[in-house]
């Protein structure tokens, strides 16, 4: 018998993501704490810069092909870099581990002054924008919390107490959607490693899930 998880990423990745849980062991129960809205903004501001920094695969949503294919491409994570190549396009760089300091290790070493685009969301912070030169940063898209959210997540939890977090953005709103629960009740898994770290820090034990997990 396959064991419930609360599963809070976008719905887009819900058919993907079920896919991949089942392998794990896990059935899964849908209650996303992310929901995507587009920014305004123009693209053709950024035509002359070199290098594309994607530290997720949902600005690919709100970047045309062409502009896409005369960019050098930086990526961070495999998702990602598959994302870019179903696109039919070559990604140039991958950071040895998926966070921005390993990406910024990484790529700081082949940038050579070239510019960058780095298209981001709301909530990202500045890391990238501070530790390499000559990036341009554009917030593409916003990051928010969907309005039912909270309140399916405390139906949810009265029937599953495993939960998948799929970005620190989860982690926090799981929190806050939840601020009377005793947090040491549930079983913590993440999509990367970044999230873990989060959940570790504030003093809870997470497993990060990757496709290798079951071999």
């Amino acid at each position: 018998m396959m064991t419930k998880i609360i599963y809070t990423g976008v719905a887009r990745d819900l058919a993907r993501k079920k896919e991949f849980l089942a392998v794990h062991g896990f059935e899964l129960l849908s209650v996303p704490l992310i929901e995507i809205e587009a920014v305004a903004f123009d693209e053709s501001a950024f035509t002359g810069l070199t290098w594309l920094i994607l530290t997720s695969q949902t600005p690919l949503t709100y970047l045309s092909l062409v502009f896409l294919s005369h960019k050098k491409i930086a990526v961070i994570g495999d998702e990602t870099k598959k994302a870019v190549e179903k696109l039919g396009l070559n990604v140039d760089f991958v950071s040895a581990q998926p966070t921005k300091k390993a990406l910024v290790q990484g790529f700081g070493q082949i940038q050579a002054g070239d510019s960058v685009f780095y298209p981001k969301s709301n909530l990202a912070d500045d890391f990238i924008d501070r530790q390499l030169p000559n990036v341009t940063s554009q917030v593409v898209y916003q990051n928010l919390l969907p309005k039912p959210a909270a309140e399916t997540l405390k139906m949810a939890v009265k029937q599953a107490k495993t939960v998948f977090l799929t970005s620190p953005s989860t982690w926090q709103r799981f929190k806050a959607s939840l601020p009377d629960a005793d947090l040491t009740e549930f079983d913590f898994y993440t999509q990367g490693i970044t999230t873990q770290k989060m959940v570790q820090k504030a003093g809870f034990s997470a497993q990060m899930i990757t496709k290798k997990n079951p071999e």
